[in-house]
C-alpha cells in the first residue's frame, strides 16, 4: 500500500481532552535497558505543557538547557515575530516555517511550561533554520521543488529541534550529548510521552526500541513506495542529519530524547514516517535529528556543560 507524507510530525495532539496538569506517569515498562539508564530516563524525560497540547523535552545540562523539536514551539515564535510561514522560493507553496535568526534567539513562551521542573515559562534560545513538510508524492507533482529546497538548506528534517533554557536553583538530573553517529544497525530508544489510547488515560512515558537503519531500503516505508518515489525517499534516509529507525514514534513524543543502550542522547523525535498495511494498521517508524548534527549548531558551552551529565 502507498505510504503518507514521511514527514509527519510527532507532537501537540490538539484533538484529546487530557488533564495535563495530572501526574503523569513516569515508570517506564520493562525496556531492555540497564536499571540504571532506565531509571535516569524516567528523572530526565519530561511534559512540556502548551494550551491543549504537549511535546516531550529533556534536560541535557544540569543547569537548565534543555532539547525539544521546533516545531513543538512554533506557534510561539511566529507570535514573537521571531518566524513566519513563508512560501517556497519560485515555487509560491506556503508550507515552511522560516526562523529569523535561530543561532542567537531569547524568545520567552509564557504558555509553555516544564511542570516536572516548576518551570512556569520557558526561553528559546536556538532552533534550526527552517522546516517544511512535504510529502514524496507532493515532491512528484512539482519537479524540482525538493532539489530547490535542498539547495538552500530548507529541506532537511534535521532542523527540527529546539534549545530551551529554564531557571532553576538546583542542578538538574540530565543526559549526555552523544556527538557521534549510532553505528547503523545499532539499537536505539525512542523515549517520550504518546497519545493515549484513551480520553480518561494519563499521559505514560514510553520508551520504543529499534535499529537505526543502514540505508533506506532497509526501511518498510521505502519498500513500500512506488518507485516514481524512490529516489526522493532515498535522499532524506542519505541525510546525516537524521536518523532513521524502525523504532515506534507516535504523537506527543515529539522533542524526547533517542538514546543508546548507555542513555546518552545521540538525537530528538522529530516524527514519524506513516506505512498503511492491510492486517496491522499503521506502522509508525521513527524519524529524529541526530545530536552529531548539533555539535556546530548549539552554543558550545552548552555541548561543554553536556559532558557534566554523564
Amino acid at each position: 500500500m502507498k505510504p503518507i507524507n514521511p514527514f509527519v510530525i510527532a507532537g501537540l495532539a490538539l484533538t484529546i481532552a487530557v488533564s495535563l496538569s495530572a501526574e503523569a506517569q513516569v515508570s517506564l515498562p520493562k525496556t531492555g535497558l540497564r536499571a540504571d539508564v532506565q531509571k535516569k530516563l524516567e528523572a530526565t524525560t519530561l511534559i512540556l505543557n502548551a494550551p491543549s497540547s504537549w511535546c516531550t523535552v529533556s534536560p541535557v545540562t544540569p543547569d537548565g538547557y534543555l532539547l525539544t523539536a521546533l516545531h513543538c514551539v512554533r506557534d510561539c515564535l511566529i507570535k514573537a515575530g521571531a518566524a513566519e510561514e513563508g512560501a517556497v522560493p519560485n515555487f509560491g507553496l506556503q508550507d515552511l516555517l522560516l526562523v529569523k535568526n535561530p543561532a542567537r534567539m531569547n524568545v520567552v513562551c509564557a504558555d509553555q511550561s516544564v511542570p516536572a521542573l516548576g518551570a512556569k515559562s520557558v526561553t528559546v534560545v536556538a532552533t534550526g533554520r527552517a522546516l517544511s513538510s512535504f510529502s514524496a508524492e507532493f515532491f512528484e507533482s512539482f519537479s524540482g521543488l525538493h532539489q530547490e529546497l535542498q539547495a538552500r538548506g530548507l529541506s532537511s528534517r534535521g532542523n527540527d529541534f529546539a534549545l530551551l533554557k529554564i531557571e532553576t536553583k538546583k542542578s538538574l538530573a540530565c543526559l549526555p550529548l552523544q556527538l557521534s553517529q549510532p553505528a547503523a544497525g545499532s539499537k536505539i530508544f525512542g523515549v517520550g510521552f504518546p497519545k493515549p489510547q484513551q480520553q480518561t488515560q494519563s499521559l505514560t512515558l514510553q520508551a520504543s526500541p529499534g535499529l537505526r537503519y543502514a540505508s533506506a531500503s532497509q526501511s518498510q516505508f521505502y519498500q513500500a513506495s512506488p518507485k516514481s518515489e524512490r529516489a526522493y525517499v532515498e535522499s532524506l534516509y542519505n541525510d546525516s542529519s537524521v536518523i532513521y529507525s524502525n523504532a515506534v514514534s507516535q504523537f506527543g513524543q515529539s522533542g524526547g530524547p533517542i538514546v543508546n543502550e548507555g542513555g546518552e542522547l545521540v538525537g530528538v523525535i522529530s516524527g514519524y514516517s506513516i506505512l498503511p498495511t492491510k492486517n496491522r494498521g499503521e506502522i509508525h517508524e521513527l524519524v529524529g535529528v541526530a545530536a552529531s548534527s548539533l555539535a556546530t549548531q548549539l552554543p558550545p558551552a552548552v555541548v561543554q556543560a553536556s559532558t557534566l551529565c554523564r
